[in-house]
């Protein structure tokens, strides 16, 4: 008998070291926290991991075989889709772009998709793989801040048409206020100077009489009723 002994450890460690990596890209695949998936060059999803199903509500065997990407998504996004996927077959890869899918129960859930093409030798389409972010908080924290700097400007529109009539409504009586509050200063002058005069008892009666029944008194009468 004759036999040739072969030394493939080079070859097993290599086996052994493949099989190492797809056990952990398995691994990372199913339990990532945020949506993983794998579609065919027909559309139709290949795999999906945990996340995603759970962001979707479907059991596996309800969607994987069966489901495209615009069967799950919202309908007026289907034409932003056909596009993406000529860039994503011919570029290779598409980044962060927005979706929102249905889920099971019929809520909407916004998503960021990142994605790439793997092809053949020949350049086939052999799948594409995705990346699906929720980010349905973001978007509504972002909503509910757009509809709060509206309402604040708004807001800030009416209290500048407020301030502007209110400043408009008291420039008036403020430059009668300030017209007439002259007229008592200058009366007060008058009297001051008729009391300060030498002729004190004449000029007293008169300058009281002027000031208090006329100048005065017109003034006063101005202020307190305009």
């Amino acid at each position: 008998t004759y036999a040739i002994a072969y030394d493939i450890t080079n070859r097993k460690l290599a086996e052994q070291a493949a099989q190492e990596t797809q056990e952990r890209f398995s691994d990372f695949f199913m339990n990532a926290p945020i949506g993983f998936h794998i579609f065919g060059p027909d559309q139709v999803l290949i795999d999906v991991n945990e996340a995603e199903l759970a962001m979707l509500g479907y059991e596996r065997d309800e969607i994987v075989g069966k489901k495209k990407w615009t069967d799950l998504i919202v309908p007026e996004q289907k034409k932003q889709f056909e596009k993406q996927w000529h860039d994503i077959t011919t570029t290779g890869h598409a980044k962060n772009i927005e979706y929102t899918l249905v889920h099971k129960d019929g809520y909407r859930i916004d998503v960021m998709l990142n994605a790439s093409s793997r092809f053949d030798e020949q350049g086939h389409l052999i799948n594409t793989r995705g990346s699906v972010l929720n980010i349905t908080a973001r978007k509504r924290a972002e909503q509910a801040r757009n509809k709060l700097i509206k309402e604040l400007e708004a807001k800030h529109k009416e209290l500048e048409s407020v301030l502007y009539a209110a400043s408009h409504d008291l420039q008036s009586p403020l430059v009668n206020i300030q017209g007439f509050g002259h007229e008592l200063a200058q009366s007060c002058d008058m009297v001051r100077s008729a009391v300060a005069s030498e002729k004190k008892g004449e000029n007293i009666d008169k300058a009281v009489d002027i000031a208090f029944n006329k100048d005065i008194h017109d003034s006063l009468d101005i202020i307190l009723t305009r």
